[in-house]
């Protein structure tokens, strides 16, 4: 699980499932992405608008690919916030 006081994403191999929350009240919104690692090709974007709220998405993605999880925080008027990544196995 990637995790900051602004929000987290959790990758779930088991179904390809990302699941995004934004857990801080600061007008940006979690915003999570799984990429292939190696191609860099976006498989799921899920972002979770508001405090308290989650958002799930999915897709199959082949059995054994290394994937990069990214979660970022943003908003229509500010830079972008980097948040943590990490990677595992879909």
């Amino acid at each position: 699980m990637l995790s900051t006081e602004r929000g987290n994403a959790r990758f779930y191999h088991d179904g390809d499932k990302l699941v995004v929350c934004d857990t801080l009240a600061d007008g940006r919104a979690a915003k999570a992405w799984v990429t292939d690692a190696a191609t860099h090709l976006t498989y799921i974007t899920a972002t979770a608008p508001s405090l308290g709220e989650c958002s799930t998405a999915s897709v199959n993605i082949p059995e054994g690919t290394t994937v990069k999880i990214d979660l970022d925080f943003v908003n229509s008027t500010d830079p972008v916030i980097q948040g943590p990544s990490g990677e595992g196995v879909a």
